[in-house]
């Protein structure tokens, strides 16, 4: 247990989405379980109280002026992704991967409102046919399964 914290802390302090990839993991660890989750739950707990621990032991450890920075860059993180550039000032895999992000941002759309337009997007076609794609009858029979 000790040391899949330490690895998930390593993780996350290099790329924070991948939170979103370990909590997802740990659900379908306590959906795959069975009855006695407790253990489970008290793994998925200590993992994650360990993880919070040794991330904040490290953001402690920068000092005032890394974390200034640190907190500078998350609340404007939007600014500092390349979906934001003009294509010249691109990589030419970047302008090769094109998103509705950055499709609504080359259009002159503010990088703020052009998130959350992106976002009603998604949704919009996360709510379509996807009753239609192969392979969901076999997920959704499969997922109800195992809880």
């Amino acid at each position: 247990m000790p040391l899949a914290a330490v690895l998930v802390a390593f993780v996350v302090l290099a790329k924070p989405f991948y939170v979103l990839f370990f909590a997802a993991f740990g659900v379908v660890l306590l959906l795959a379980a069975g009855e006695p989750r407790r253990a489970t739950l008290r793994t998925l707990g200590s993992v994650a109280g360990l993880v919070l621990v040794l991330l904040a032991g490290e953001v402690i450890r920068w000092g005032p002026a890394l974390r200034g920075d640190a907190v500078g860059y998350l609340a404007h993180t939007l600014d500092a992704q390349w979906v934001v550039l003009p294509v010249t000032q691109q990589t030419p895999m970047s302008a090769w991967n094109r998103t509705p992000l950055q499709a609504l941002i080359a259009l002159g759309l503010p990088a703020a409102p052009a998130q959350l337009v992106a976002g009603l997007v998604w949704l919009v076609v996360r709510q379509g046919n996807f009753e239609q794609l192969p392979g969901l009858d076999w997920a959704r029979r499969n997922c109800q399964n195992i809880g």
